[in-house]
């Protein structure tokens, strides 16, 4: 891949990279003062504080998933330095640039990764969690 289309690659990772970590702070701080304001209600008894509880939960949810976002782009900053990017992790062959354009931190290529879709859209579901023991005493038989 020629130097001039690297160097647009790595600066779209590294502004997507900024947007993220932006996005990151922000989403910590509104928790910080969510968490400020629990304690408020706590003491005052608010009913709203499973509303606030759920809140935090998703947010956690979302920090989770920014920062596996930025995992992906952190390594595709470094496969660049080290001038690897555009390979298939799982093939080796090159990653289309046309690909690389919609999706910059892509790591596979267009046929490999549908093919690794194809394998998540046939996995068997995960296993229903089991419930605590002593938890059917509380159930209603009618559930």
């Amino acid at each position: 891949m020629e130097a001039h289309v690297l160097e647009q690659f790595r600066l779209r990772l590294l502004t997507k990279r900024n947007l993220l970590l932006h996005a990151v702070k922000k989403t910590m701080e509104e928790n910080r003062q969510s968490d400020s304001r629990m304690s408020f209600e706590l003491v005052h008894d608010n009913p709203d504080r499973s509303v606030d509880e759920l809140l935090k939960h998703v947010s956690a949810h979302v920090l989770g998933s920014k920062a596996d976002e930025l995992e992906v782009i952190e390594s595709a900053l470094q496969k660049i330095s080290e001038n690897s990017y555009g390979e298939c992790e799982v093939c080796g062959a090159q990653i289309a640039t046309e690909r690389l354009q919609v999706c910059p931190e892509a790591v596979c290529c267009i046929a490999c990764q549908a093919l690794r879709e194809r394998i998540d859209r046939t996995a068997p579901e995960p296993a229903a969690r089991p419930q605590p023991p002593g938890l059917h005493d509380y159930l209603d038989d009618d559930e």
